[in-house]
């Protein structure tokens, strides 16, 4: 293979997805050992802002030098079957079973299940894609950063935008900060695309998201109004992320809104949160109305002042 055949064979590969990238990707492959040098000098040669020919570099080397490791993905991602009859009884849920031996293969899977959710797109269902997802947030390989921001852009589908956003909370690098901001501020998104946002946001941990999240967790109602199911969606991930996050006076805020909270669901969040900040004090002093909610807050207190507390 010439230089010049190599060359338009790889870009075919950084511009198209699908078929065309496949059958690009496939004649580089065939290619063998004789691939490999230029396809590492285009991992090394591409720079932190064109991260794309750097990655479907290694897609493609991927193929070359690990095609076991990589042919155990789809055997992985095929194994709870589509088929008629009953599945495998398991314990854990199907996406999340999936996401543990996916991660388990290690960091040099990571190209290939990036190559799955931008370029081939062959395992495009929810349980494969969040199976995929998922097993990128416990990689925590930062390779994934830049994919999943395309991912979460707005215009892409809701449904991709969120798991990406969930993976990005994960990885909590703060590259995401921006995407994940816009997409909590934007109210044309779904109050479950901007509750995720939220969690993201909580998880990267800057604390320049403290005045949008409290103002997502603060009730949009008078007390004792009704909560609709997009107040308590936003609300309850609000909540969650503000105990991820940690900023300074939150602890005080997030004790205020427990006393004041009418909700049970969103008083047990409200103690969820303060649990995650490690706020006994606060949680023994709950002066919620409800019951359930000041037997929780109470479990949790005596959680957090046992030993290594």
């Amino acid at each position: 293979m010439t230089g010049a055949e190599f060359e338009q064979l790889f870009q075919t590969c950084v511009n198209e997805t699908r078929e065309p990238y496949a059958v690009a990707r496939d004649a580089l492959r065939d290619q063998g050992d004789e691939a490999v040098p230029p396809l590492l000098a285009k991992v090394s040669e591409s720079s932190d802002d064109d991260w794309l020919p750097r990655i479907v570099a290694q897609m493609v080397l991927g193929w070359i030098v690990r095609t076991d490791l990589y042919e155990q993905v789809g055997h992985i991602l095929r194994r709870p079957g589509r088929t008629a009859g009953p599945r495998p009884v398991s314990l854990v849920p199907a996406p999340t079973a999936a996401a543990v031996a996916l991660s388990g293969l290690g960091a040099d899977v990571v190209p290939r299940l990036i190559e799955i959710l931008v370029k081939t797109h062959e395992w495009d269902g929810e349980r494969e894609s969040s199976a995929v997802m998922l097993a990128l947030d416990y990689l925590r390989d930062r390779r994934a950063v830049m994919p999943l921001l395309d991912l979460a852009a707005p215009g892409g589908d809701a449904r991709r935008r969120m798991l990406a956003m969930s993976t990005l909370g994960g990885l909590g690098d703060q590259a995401a900060f921006e995407v994940a901001k816009q997409a909590l501020d934007d109210r044309g998104n779904s109050a479950r695309l901007r509750g995720m946002a939220a969690v993201c946001l909580g998880r990267i941990g800057d604390p320049a998201a403290g005045q949008a999240l409290r103002a997502a967790a603060a009730a949009p109602v008078a007390r004792n109004a009704a909560v609709t199911t997009e107040d308590l969606i936003l609300r309850q991930s609000a909540i969650r992320a503000m105990g991820y996050l940690g900023a300074p006076g939150d602890a005080t805020e997030l004790k205020e809104m427990l006393d004041q909270e009418s909700n049970v669901a969103l008083g047990l969040e409200l103690v969820g949160a303060l649990t995650r900040l490690r706020e006994p004090e606060a949680l023994r002093q709950c002066g919620n109305e409800n019951t359930v909610v000041r037997e929780a807050a109470e479990e949790a207190a005596r959680s957090l002042s046992g030993p290594g507390y």
